[in-house]
């Protein structure tokens, strides 16, 4: 069976290639995903305010609008265009356009990579702020995160770092 030109192997495969791709980057994605919970924020300062009754909603429907919002920011972001423009400037659509394989399925297929990884990040954050958090704990996550990711970065560039063997003499001669 064929879905836009394309059989399902071929789809299977190229989805499969750029989700594993994209599972590379996922702690990129998941800070970037951190990044989106503006709308949370902004729940947390409307639902302390009187200006809320004015508006005429009660305390789920705000909820939904702003879990509405957060999932919006997380699921519309597009590079696309951005892969597609750096790929034209460097000269990597060339090859791209000598294949039997539409250049387009590609990047169709990258975009739906990131954002399959970037779903569990989403209803994770979505589950802390509506499951668990209270503005405290809320506070103490986020106040540590930056901590954390630090002395987890710094723990991954010494399990990383090689010492550079001694060549003095080898360049000499």
């Amino acid at each position: 069976m064929r879905i836009f030109g394309l059989n399902r192997r071929i789809i299977r495969v190229l989805l499969g290639s750029q989700y594993a791709h994209m599972l590379e980057y996922r702690a990129e994605i998941a800070l970037w995903a951190l990044s989106g919970v503006l709308p949370f924020i902004m729940l947390s300062v409307w639902s302390g305010s009187d200006a809320r009754s004015g508006l005429g909603l009660d305390g789920v429907a705000l909820d939904r609008y702003f879990l509405s919002a957060f999932l919006v920011r997380q699921f519309s972001v597009v590079w696309v265009v951005y892969a597609f423009e750096e790929d034209a400037l460097l000269g990597r659509l060339s090859p791209y356009l000598l294949q039997p394989l539409h250049p387009l399925w590609r990047y169709v297929a990258a975009h739906l990579g990131e954002q399959l990884t970037r779903l569990p990040f989403a209803a994770l954050i979505a589950a802390v702020f509506f499951f668990g958090a209270s503005p405290g704990f809320l506070v103490a996550v986020v106040g540590r995160l930056p901590a954390g990711l630090a002395g987890h970065l710094d723990g991954l560039r010494h399990r990383l770092s090689v010492s550079e063997p001694d060549c003095g003499p080898l360049l000499l001669e």
